[in-house]
Formats: structure tokens, sequence, C-alpha cells
């Protein structure tokens, strides 16, 4: 099991503990992740909590508030592989919740779309294209925001 400090802006700066393991999931309490106000607080928790934290080269950053404006605009201007990111953030959240997420019990044209996000990302032939189309790009826009409302309304902030 690994555990890190993660950098949440939603509302405002905030920190995350997440759980790197069998299942990823992030700390909780009372079914709501529980955030802290600094990096330190979040430190201290997990220290106190024997969570063993793994260092990672920085705090990793998920800009929510920045996300929900692009998705509510309807174009997400951040690359594929920061796409990818949030929608299996927002699996981690729904699964530490045991809450429901569209991206995580995909239809066939979610897992479609999430092959085609691995495969541009990680296909080892450089000559492969699989590009998203505009419509896809919706849909994903869609997810995306279903996951931020679902992070944003299942947080606690730490005493």
């Amino acid at each position: 099991m690994n555990c890190y400090v993660i950098k949440v802006i939603c509302g405002g700066e905030k920190y995350a503990i997440w759980i790197s393991g069998e299942q990823e999931e992030l700390v909780a309490k009372n079914n709501r992740i529980l955030l802290f106000s600094t990096c330190g607080e979040a430190e201290e928790y997990a220290k106190r909590a024997d969570l063993p934290l793994t260092a990672q080269g920085g705090v990793k950053a998920y800009d929510i508030d920045a996300l929900e404006a692009m998705c509510k605009e309807g174009e997400l201007l951040i690359p594929d592989h920061e796409i990818l990111r949030f929608w299996e953030f927002f699996c981690d959240v729904a699964y530490t919740l045991s809450g429901s997420f569209a991206g995580n019990g995909r239809s066939f044209i979610l897992n479609e779309i999430y092959d085609k996000l691995c495969m541009q990302i990680y296909a080892a032939n450089d000559d492969d294209v699989f590009e998203l189309d505009r419509s896809e790009y919706e849909l994903l826009a869609g997810v995306l925001s279903e996951g931020a409302r679902l992070f944003r309304e299942n947080t606690l902030m730490a005493e």
C-alpha cells in the first residue's frame, strides 16, 4: 500500500490522501472524502493514522474548479492524458464512497472512448491515430462534470 497527499482545487486549495493498493481510494470519514486545509495537516493525519506516505516528487494537483468550468462550456481544453487522469480519479472517488459514476460502470460507448484515450496515450506505434471526435468530447464533458459533482458533494473538512 502506498499513500500520497494530493492537492484538490475545489472552492479553494485543499488536500486529500490517496491510498494506492489493491483498490485505489481516498481517505474518508462518515462516507465523505476527508479534506485538509494544508499539506502539512494531511501529512500529520497520515502519520497519526499509520498511513505510510510515499514521496512522489511533488504533490499531484486536481483542479476541479477549472475542469467544471470547461465542462460547462463543453470545451475540454486539456490534454487527453489529463482527461484520463480525472476520469480515473473520479472512479476512485466513487469507489471510496461506494457510489456510482458513469465512467465506472461504462456503457459500450464510454468503454470505446476510454479505450481510445488509453490507446492514444499509451500506443506503442506512433503511427496509430485514435482521435476522439467532438461528440465524444461532449460526452466526456458530461461524464467528468458528474464526477466533479460527486466529489464536491461528498467532502468533509478535517477538524
